[in-house]
């Protein structure tokens, strides 16, 4: 048996960052004996503007919870709507709440510039997750003036777009201190549009997930796919294949529906973890029948815990269509040693090695996809190496420790001496 423990001292424990002139990216280094930033106490406010939970409102609480077990103020401002403020209050974090109406939200802005003036932290980040957000968070410290403590904001920005010149655009750039992106894709993608921008003030760092037992994950696969309560038994000679997300067209699940379809002289089951507006739903459904796999596809709607789930297959699908910026669900196979694969478009290929630790096919290739499920699913050794691999990658690429290290080094180089 292979053991992968999260390395304690696999990075330097604190990092700051400097512009790359070539690149215009920022890339940590190690922080000297001067540098005292970073050991400074912070109070961090996220402001989180979604009325659903997703995988952004995820990334919020993975960090909001880190950052106060150790040890730090942390607070979280939404719109107050039940289904993103549970999980927060749930885990024992401060929730507040503001309008957050967007552009014409004048009482936010004034009403978060009274909060700032009466904190008495006398560092303070703002951390935003658009630039709606970010419009408002640079109005509120605007407001606030000169109010004897320093305030940053730091956009962390979860989407593949364009940057935009209009003056409006220009003007979020210049108020935010700093804008991380969660791919190099990201990035690249954002400056396509040429925004008027200062460089220095581009960070790159990659998403992580803090996975259940993430203090030790066994890359035996046995041990990797056991659960604390027992699942129920199926067919060992079925091959499970999971698709977790958002049901919605960019998902790409007509694509895998119709691969599926291609592939009934293999023992395939298809278990679908996730939610959808009904008349999609039903058109999938539709596809289900027209492929023939009526009796080889589960939909098990909303999850509670998706980690069970995984723990229960041989293969997970990501097949999306969109362009995605990085794809939290990869990390969730990956850390449970359970192969992936997913499409070649978006940030994927900054994650997986195609052959290696994942498979990698193109957008809406029914094709495509139906070899790569192919050949993963009839080869247990190669679905145990490719996983294997896929664990050792989450824990020497992508792991809580070195995100949070990464993310911390961004937010204290915003501050002043």
């Amino acid at each position: 048996m292979i053991d992968c423990k999260v390395g304690q001292n696999d990075l330097p424990l604190y990092f700051k960052y400097d512009c790359n002139e070539k690149s215009g990216i920022s890339r940590p280094h190690e922080l000297q004996e001067g540098d005292k930033n970073i050991f400074m106490p912070m109070k961090t406010i996220e402001i989180v503007a979604s009325r659903t939970w997703g995988g952004g409102e995820r990334y919020v609480l993975d960090l909001a919870r880190t950052l106060k077990n150790e040890g730090e103020e942390v607070e979280i401002i939404t719109k107050g709507e039940k289904p993103t403020d549970e999980p927060f209050k749930n885990a024992g974090l401060s929730v507040s709440r503001l309008p957050l109406g967007g552009e014409f939200d004048i009482i936010s802005p004034i009403l978060l510039s009274r909060r700032l003036r009466r904190d008495p932290s006398r560092r303070i980040l703002i951390h935003v997750h658009n630039f709606r957000m970010a419009s408002l968070a640079v109005k509120a410290r605007a407001l606030a003036g000169n109010c004897g403590k320093e305030i940053c904001i730091l956009c962390t920005r979860h989407l593949v777009k364009t940057g935009k010149r209009s003056a409006r655009a220009t003007g979020i750039y210049s108020g935010l201190d700093g804008i991380i992106f969660v791919s190099e894709l990201a990035r690249r993608e954002f400056l396509s549009g040429n925004p008027e921008v200062n460089p220095e003030k581009l960070h790159v760092v990659h998403n992580s997930i803090i996975p259940p037992r993430d203090n030790f994950i066994s890359l035996n696969p046995p041990a990797v796919n056991s659960a604390e309560s027992t699942p129920e038994p199926r067919n060992s000679n079925e091959v499970t294949l999971l698709f977790i997300g958002r049901i919605s067209e960019e998902k790409g699940l007509e694509t895998l529906i119709r691969a599926l379809g291609r592939l009934r002289d293999l023992p395939l089951r298809l278990r679908i973890a996730g939610v959808g507006k009904g008349p999609y739903v039903s058109r999938l459904k539709g596809e289900v029948w027209r492929a023939n796999v009526t009796d080889r596809v589960e939909w098990l709607g909303h999850c509670d815990d998706v980690y069970e789930e995984i723990r229960r297959a041989d293969i997970g699908v990501a097949p999306s269509t969109a362009r995605e910026s990085f794809g939290l669900v990869l990390l969730e196979f990956m850390s449970q040693g359970v192969p992936v694969i997913t499409t070649d478009h978006g940030a994927q290929p900054e994650v997986i090695t195609s052959g290696e630790d994942g498979l990698l096919v193109p957008p809406d290739n029914t094709d495509a996809l139906a070899k790569a499920i192919r050949t993963v699913a009839e080869s247990a050794d190669l679905r145990r190496r490719i996983g294997e691999k896929g664990l050792e990658t989450f824990h020497s690429r992508f792991a809580y420790p070195r995100f949070i290290r990464e993310l911390k080094g961004v937010a204290a180089s915003l501050f002043k001496e």
